[in-house]
């Protein structure tokens, strides 16, 4: 919520990639996905940033693992 005075900035995401689930484990699955900043949506501080990578996220079932490669260059408006 905003605050008085405030208001929010918001850092948009693209995510295209595909869910993989194990047949040999019964509750592995992972999320392998490419990512890009979509500088025409974020708003506020982050209104002139950009970026792209790579999101990978394996789940057994209890945890969850994630990695990440990747830039993303913070704008000023």
């Amino acid at each position: 919520t905003n605050g008085t005075g405030k208001s929010a900035s918001v850092l948009a995401f693209s995510f295209t990639g595909l869910i993989c689930v194990d047949p040999n484990a019964s509750l592995d699955s992972s999320l392998e996905a490419n990512f890009s900043v979509l500088n025409s949506t974020s708003t506020g501080k982050f209104v002139n940033s950009t970026g792209t990578g790579q999101i990978n996220i394996l789940t057994n079932g209890t945890d969850a693992y994630l990695a990440v490669l990747g830039e993303i260059q913070l704008g000023k408006p």
